[in-house]
């Protein structure tokens, strides 16, 4: 299975998580939460950049 189609896969995935958590009225899923930090580090990676939020918390320690 290529990339893209996983990748595909994976935001087809995220949709209906959110559309579950709307139909049932839940504000915040941690399931939602994990799956979109786990697709914008890959596409962060796939750049070969660094995700803003790491250089918020990690950068100062140099």
């Amino acid at each position: 299975m290529n990339i893209s189609k996983l990748e595909k896969l994976a935001n087809e995935d995220l949709n209906a998580r959110k559309a579950r958590a709307t139909f049932y009225g839940i504000k915040s899923d941690e399931s939602i939460t994990i799956l979109e930090t786990e697709l914008k580090f890959r596409k962060y990676g796939l750049n070969g950049e660094i995700p803003p939020e790491w250089i918020e918390r990690y950068g100062e320690e140099e």
